[in-house]
């Protein structure tokens, strides 16, 4: 079984339908607070649209909304694309700009959907992968080849203290953590390690960045 999904940057698609306008907008999601922002936005930059129907899903949370249109027309197949595409941590809103002409409840639906498949195809999706943070202590000489040979890998570095030592936190892959330890050279110590992390990699490469759980 596969990773969970997200998403990198913004996705939209647009159809025209008998003069009606569908706008899919799909953006990265942390929770619900930056659901409500998306949609306020959304409806800032469509003023005036007829319906504004969605779907989101972040950490412990999914919800939809019709608004308007028929009871689970949209935002119920909405969600279920989602969870079918295991897409976590996004948002996804829909536009219509009614063109006068109803299109009966069977083409509504097949037009939402299309436009929102449509954005998902758009989108540049990552790999929500479990991670763990490494917090190591190394000579200067130690940590510029462990830095070097990390970087290569797509790690990410923080909390970087220098003295006479320097100090610094490394997040990568959970599966891959032992092997990592075992590489590093012997003056390099290992002073705690977190669970708990997540890191969105692309699926074709190591690159990453760090979100915590």
């Amino acid at each position: 079984m596969g990773f969970p999904l997200s998403i990198e940057g913004f996705s939209s698609a647009e159809s025209k339908v008998l003069s009606s306008r569908f706008i899919a907008l799909l953006s990265p999601c942390e929770d619900e607070a930056s659901f409500a922002a998306f949609l306020q936005k959304a409806r800032k930059d469509y003023p005036k649209a007829a319906n504004y129907c969605y779907a989101f899903r972040t950490k412990g949370f999914e919800g939809f909304s019709d608004d308007g249109e028929p009871p689970r027309s949209v935002g119920l197949p909405f969600l279920n694309l989602l969870r079918e595409k295991g897409l976590r941590r996004v948002c996804l809103v829909a536009i219509r700009y009614f063109g006068g002409t109803k299109l009966g409840l069977g083409r509504l639906k097949r037009v939402y959907l299309g436009v929102a498949e449509a954005s998902i195809a758009k989108a540049s999706l990552l790999e929500i992968v479990p991670a763990c943070r490494l917090r190591l202590e190394s000579p200067y000489d130690s940590y510029m080849k462990v830095r070097s040979e990390a970087l290569s890998r797509g790690y990410s570095f923080t909390d970087e203290v220098f003295s006479s030592s320097v100090k610094f936190s490394l997040l990568l892959d959970a599966r891959l953590v032992g092997s990592f330890a075992e590489a590093l050279p012997p003056e390099v110590s290992v002073v705690g390690k977190d669970d708990g992390w997540e890191i969105l990699r692309r699926a074709e490469h190591d690159t990453q960045r760090r979100i915590r759980e």
